[in-house]
């Protein structure tokens, strides 16, 4: 039996919780404001569509909008149970994570995302950093050193035989 994550672990993984809902309030949002969508759409750089190419680009942003919001919420909270049971490589994943997040985030500072979007995800960054920095604590490395080293969760050669 694995002894309980240690205090910094246990705080990371509830951040990853906070992360998960911050996320699809982000993606809730995204929804919600679906009507702005096509007209920024148009003023930014894409006023020589037809009203054909506008809708094909509106219905793939909108695919995307979905896509990221379920994979965002679901990656939290894979993170947050990997982590909170100690794997090495769920540590590794989520500074990983992290890292393209962030750098999508500096990316649409320079986009022309809605001024809401960069502020919901400066919150969504925020949180991802505190999580970093706590999983990084000595007693957090302790932990993930301590526990077992196992492969990402998938079919196993048990359950395949």
């Amino acid at each position: 039996m694995r002894a309980d994550p240690p205090p910094s672990v246990a705080q990371a993984v509830k951040l990853m919780h906070a992360g998960a809902v911050a996320s699809g309030l982000n993606f809730l949002l995204g929804l919600a404001f679906m009507g702005q969508l096509r007209t920024s759409i148009r003023q930014h750089g894409a006023h020589h569509l037809t009203d054909h190419q506008l809708n094909a680009a509106f219905a793939a942003a909108i695919v995307a909008i979905v896509v990221a919001g379920i994979l965002g919420v679901a990656l939290w909270l894979w993170m947050a149970h990997a982590n909170g049971l100690g794997y090495r490589w769920a540590r590794r994943t989520a500074t990983g994570l992290f890292a393209v997040f962030a750098a999508d985030w500096l990316a649409s500072l320079v986009n022309a995302d809605p001024a809401w979007t960069k502020l919901t995800s400066f919150v969504v960054l925020g949180v991802g950093a505190a999580t970093i920095l706590l999983l990084y604590r000595p007693e957090a490395s302790a932990y993930f050193h301590g526990a077992r080293a196992a492969p990402p969760p998938g079919p196993t050669t048990e359950s395949a035989a």
